[in-house]
């Protein structure tokens, strides 16, 4: 299932905060962009875009993806921010555990957080 909400964002809107900072399909054209199966989300831009000391709010077809490292439940991540890559990394232990193919993502700045999580 593909994303169908709104292409263009309304007037005033700030980018990444009220709209995507980034918007992507699995396997999608641009640099950076992530492949079917993989398992994590380490760069230091997507699409022109930096993901290093940010807080992200991750969307996936509609479904946040949930920061915690435990108890393991679906859609569950974890930050990775080195201080020169940022991202995520997926919970293997539980579904979806990887990129899927054709999957489209959304992802927004929530805030800046310099701390080391790797």
């Amino acid at each position: 299932m593909n994303f169908t909400g709104p292409t263009t964002p309304g007037g005033g809107s700030l980018p990444g905060v009220t709209v995507p900072l980034v918007s992507f399909y699995v396997d999608g054209p641009g640099s950076n962009v992530p492949v079917g199966g993989q398992t994590q989300l380490r760069v230091a831009t997507l699409k022109g875009q930096s993901l290093v000391n940010k807080e992200l709010l991750v969307i996936n077809e509609q479904q946040e993806l949930m920061y915690a490292d435990s108890p393991a439940a679906p859609f569950q991540i974890k930050r990775y921010n080195d201080g020169t890559l940022g991202g995520f990394d997926f919970n293997t232990a539980v579904g979806p555990g990887s990129f899927v193919s054709g999957d489209r993502y959304d992802i927004f700045i929530v805030g800046i957080n310099n701390t080391i999580d790797i």
